[in-house]
């Protein structure tokens, strides 16, 4: 089981690619969270999020980062082009990827 709280994007602190840095509010204490916009799409200031916070409440090596799983309430995304193999399968997390065998790959 995950421990998953609301929380709200506050400012971004940075972005690398296929990462970024979020202060977020989850029960009006400020917090550190981690959005992979590929598997949550982008976050704004202001946007309401759910956060899975497992890590830093079991003190893990998380960096004291939560990690952001959700926007609220949401915004509809499309499929990118190219890539059919699946990663996280059967997760509600499932995500396609551009394999290495594919010609469209790099």
């Amino acid at each position: 089981m995950i421990a998953i709280k609301r929380g709200k994007i506050l400012k971004e602190l940075f972005t690398r690619p296929g990462i970024k840095g979020y202060i977020i509010s989850i029960d009006g204490e400020e917090a550190r969270s981690i959005v992979y916009p590929e598997l949550v799409g982008e976050v704004l200031p202001g946007d309401e999020v759910l956060v899975n916070t497992t890590a830093v409440e079991l003190e893990l090596g998380s960096g004291g980062y939560h990690y952001v799983i959700a926007s609220l309430p949401g915004r509809n995304r499309e499929l990118a082009p190219g890539g059919h193999i699946m990663k996280l399968r059967y997760t509600p997390m499932q995500l396609k990827v551009l394999s290495v065998e594919e010609e469209a790959s790099p």
